[in-house]
């Protein structure tokens, strides 16, 4: 309605008066000048005339200012929504169940107000450069401390957006995009990100693992805050957690302890390793030895079996191992000697 009230002042008050002041008081000049000069006055007449006359700088001053009434009342008949945002009918104030999709609408002039909301993934970050982030919403980071008492900055992002059939009850109660970001997407992430971390120590958000539970939880969170508001978060990212120097550099220093701590471990497992591996090849060598010794005790065994049965094997095996000079030698008593018949003919 005010939009309308003030149209209609600039156009059809202002303007007319202005207009038709210019015009009258150009006109009077000229008739001055002219009568300074001599010059018969021409718009000298009747008093219809005079008065018609009189009139016309107003009628000209009224004239323009219903057309130029009409333009703008004729370019305010239409909006055009682009894609990724709808459109919210504001009429007199008042939030319609209209929602305008993207593309091109027409509205009342004057009376309908259209308030735009971005339905596509919208970014609101938190970061120690938000003068050079990218994002569409900027701002600084978070300060918050850790169960055990250490300080911890946070840099995240937050991506939302608002549903198309949520957009008239947003536009209620909560306003304009930018309302949105600071009372709901500002608010909620920046008080949320503040309090998880109270929860972890400081050990436990140091580790890749304690960050993605901090995450997962405050992502929670927000989902229900945002909800409550008609914002539907698509997530919640932790950039980065700082820590103080002083911090840092004593977990530094744990970790290089347990690492050399691990690495002296690793070192005494492998001497243990190689000496049960050493007496396992000692015993598995005594015990080929002693296997080894059964065998050639059981063979001997056999073996003296054997010959016990086939006492003349004795005798052959002796005769073999002579050699083929040997032409003559003494015999153990009970040994019955050998003679080749055939050499004894020959010789004889």
């Amino acid at each position: 309605m005010g939009t309308f009230i003030t149209a209609v002042i600039l156009t059809l008050v202002v303007l007319p008066l202005v207009v038709g002041s210019v015009i009258k008081g150009a006109s009077v000049s000229s008739r001055l000048l002219r009568k300074g000069k001599g010059t018969p006055d021409r718009e000298a007449g009747p008093a219809g005339a005079a008065r018609l006359h009189a009139a016309g700088p107003w009628a000209i001053g009224w004239g323009l200012g219903i057309a130029v009434f009409l333009i703008v009342a004729v370019v305010g008949a239409y909006t055009q929504v682009e894609a990724g945002t709808v459109g919210v009918v504001k009429r007199l104030g008042k939030v319609q169940q209209t929602v305008f999709q993207p593309g091109f609408h027409f509205k009342l002039p004057f009376l309908d107000e259209v308030v735009l909301y971005s339905t596509k993934v919208t970014s609101y970050e938190a970061s120690e450069n938000a003068d050079t982030s990218q994002a569409n919403y900027t701002d600084w980071v978070v300060d918050s401390t850790t169960s055990d008492g250490q300080t911890v900055q946070l840099t995240f992002t937050v991506l939302f957006r608002i549903p198309a059939e949520r957009s008239p009850e947003v536009a209620q109660n909560v306003g304009n995009m930018d309302a949105v970001v600071e009372n709901v997407v500002k608010a909620f992430s920046r008080s949320v990100s503040r309090e998880v971390p109270k929860a972890f120590s400081a050990e436990s958000l140091y580790t890749q693992t304690g960050q993605a539970d901090a995450q997962d939880l405050i992502q929670k969170r927000l989902d229900s805050a945002f909800s409550e508001h008609g914002v539907l978060i698509d997530q919640y990212l932790i950039r980065r957690i700082t820590f103080a120097p002083d911090y840092v550099a004593a977990v530094e220093a744990k970790q290089i302890a347990k690492q050399n701590a691990l690495t002296e471990e690793n070192n005494i497992a492998r001497q243990e390793a190689i000496k049960e591996q050493t007496i396992i090849n000692a015993q598995a060598e005594a015990e080929k030895k002693k296997i080894e010794a059964q065998g050639e005790a059981a063979a001997i065994t056999l073996k003296q079996q054997a010959l016990a049965q086939n006492p003349l094997v004795i005798q052959y095996e002796f005769v073999q191992k002579l050699s083929p000079n040997i032409t003559w030698g003494v015999l153990p008593d009970t040994i019955v000697p050998l003679l080749d018949a055939s050499t004894l003919a020959g010789n004889k």
